[in-house]
């Protein structure tokens, strides 16, 4: 009885609601319990004791191996496993992954928990009792149904095995995990292996050069003092994209999986630095003017010193 509640506890977690047949099968445990319980003192009253730890481990044994065939199964023929892409991750490090971390990488870099926005459900449900012809009892009904269930507790949509997958994998401070340069896909490497790739790219004194100090106060304060300058008169947009304590743009790079030795795609991230904001304002206004366009040649505007 036990192998069967271990059984339905991992359909349970592969998103099976069993919930009502684990709780019968709790009941009869218990009651199997007590007959069990006479029969174990049964046991160690007739068989000699010689003998008794041979059959207790031969038991356990057996069970033990009946309980892994039955989990293994039950995974392999799920649907999470069934559906699960292999190509979504590329593993370059000298760490073997195990099977539940490669089921859970190959959902993806979209994959997650997906949260229910309550306003919109109660917004859908004012808007057909306003505009649908369903009978009101019927509404009543299915707004019961609802949010009955809305109430009811948070039951994870996916199977704890990613979670501990996820976690395994954050927790390792020896793997570093980031995008393929040409495509959607994972990547998986040493980190020392990232370290080194970056440390070459940024020794490359042609194209980059060492700062002696943070710069961030003064582009902080050269910015808002053009900002002023530009935007003069116009209050409300100098408040709009005025820096206030901002961080720098930040350097990561991306694995080039396509080429040999996979070298380093370098990526500036400049979400939440300096100009974002007014970065941000200025492609709304110039997209629709430059329509399918994405870059144009360097020219004598650039000499403009815009901090943009």
């Amino acid at each position: 009885m036990k192998l069967r509640l271990k059984f339905l506890r991992d359909c349970l977690q592969e998103q099976v609601i069993l919930q009502k047949h684990i709780d019968i099968t709790r009941f009869e445990v218990r009651e199997l319990f007590k007959i069990s319980k006479s029969a174990r003192q049964s046991f160690h009253q007739t068989i000699p004791e010689i003998w008794k730890p041979i059959l207790l481990d031969y038991c356990y044994g057996k069970m033990r191996r009946v309980c892994k065939k039955l989990s293994h199964n039950l995974i392999e023929n799920s649907d999470w496993s069934k559906h699960t892409n292999s190509n979504f991750m590329i593993n370059l490090s000298d760490k073997p992954l195990s099977s539940d971390v490669k089921c859970a990488l190959g959902y993806g870099l979209s994959f997650a928990n997906q949260h229910i926005d309550y306003v919109d459900v109660v917004k859908g449900f004012c808007n057909l009792e306003k505009y649908g012809d369903v009978p009101v009892q019927d509404l009543n009904i299915c707004k019961g149904l609802i949010y009955s269930s809305l109430t009811a507790p948070n039951i994870p949509n996916c199977p704890r095995r990613f979670s501990l997958a996820y976690k395994e994998l954050k927790n390792d401070k020896d793997l570093h995990i980031t995008k393929a340069g040409k495509s959607n896909c994972l990547v998986i490497l040493n980190r020392f292996d990232y370290v080194d790739k970056m440390k070459i790219l940024l020794n490359d004194e042609v194209t980059y050069s060492k700062l002696n100090k943070n710069p961030l106060e003064s582009v902080n304060s050269e910015f808002n003092k053009n900002l002023k300058k530009y935007l003069k008169g116009n209050d409300l947009l100098i408040k709009q994209f005025s820096a206030l304590s901002l961080s720098l743009p930040y350097l990561y790079g991306l694995i080039k999986t396509h080429k040999p030795d996979n070298p380093i795609r370098p990526i500036i991230s400049s979400t939440g630095s300096i100009s974002y904001k007014l970065s941000k304002w200025l492609v709304s206004i110039l997209s629709p003017i430059v329509g399918s366009i994405s870059h144009i040649k360097n020219n004598k505007l650039n000499s403009l010193n815009l901090m943009i």
